[in-house]
């Protein structure tokens, strides 16, 4: 995952990212709803992103599907 100006970022220093910005804004990350990109637009386009950058640096082509 690409975060941060497109660094690297390790699956622990997200998690802890993720709770930072939740107590910011004082929401529960336990009690939110899950949604896959079906049934919501900011999902589908991050799981868009994520398709591609797995492409790119697994397959090793520029070619997005």
């Amino acid at each position: 995952m690409f975060v941060d100006r497109s660094s690297l970022v390790e699956i622990e220093r997200l998690m802890e990212m993720a709770r930072k910005e939740a107590d910011k804004a004082g929401v529960d990350l336990m009690k939110c709803d899950k949604v896959t990109s079906e049934q919501n637009r900011c999902v589908h386009l991050v799981d868009y992103d994520a398709g591609t950058a797995r492409t790119r640096f697994e397959v090793r082509t520029h070619r997005y599907t």
